[in-house]
């Protein structure tokens, strides 16, 4: 299992994670859940069968960071005819991580929108892509939780 760099690079807080999806799954979705007044707090990841194909029950991996203080969830799911290749995290100094977006291209290897927001918060300071290399799968997240903060940091644990 390899490692994308953290998409924004801050080394604070503690390293949380991985979530991963078990063996012969592909990425689905993303859900997380924001704390008003501190940003995103937590995530955890959706799957499927590899060939884009639902699983019973719509299962999810647990939460990465646990933090129950929630105000508002959000999510996303990838349709059947894309694979998810990355995350446009959206960070805002002194709140940490306050939106993202999947980022996603087409089983024929062609690159796909960006999926939708997953917070209406689009106070930002900075905007940062964390992409996986080409020909890799996700398997998971890894994060950094601050208190304070909630998410300060975000990184997709892949195959090659």
């Amino acid at each position: 299992m390899a490692r994308t760099p953290f998409a924004i690079g801050n080394p604070n807080g503690r390293e949380v994670g991985p979530v991963l999806i078990p063996n012969n799954t592909e990425i689905a979705g993303i859900e997380v859940r924001e704390q008003y007044g501190y940003g995103l707090i937590d995530t955890r990841l959706h799957f499927r069968n590899l060939d884009g194909s639902t699983i019973p029950g719509n299962p999810q991996t647990s939460w990465l960071t646990n933090n129950t203080n929630v105000s508002r969830t959000g999510a996303v799911l990838i349709p059947n005819d894309e694979v998810f290749i990355g995350l446009l995290v959206i960070e805002h100094h002194g709140y940490g991580i306050v939106n993202l977006r999947v980022k996603k291209r087409k089983r024929d290897g062609t690159i796909a929108d960006y999926s939708e927001f997953l917070s209406p918060n689009m106070s930002s300071t900075g905007w940062y892509d964390v992409v996986i290399p080409n020909g890799a799968v996700a398997k998971g997240i890894t994060g950094r939780d601050q208190g304070g903060y909630g998410l300060v940091d975000m990184a997709i644990d892949f195959e090659q």
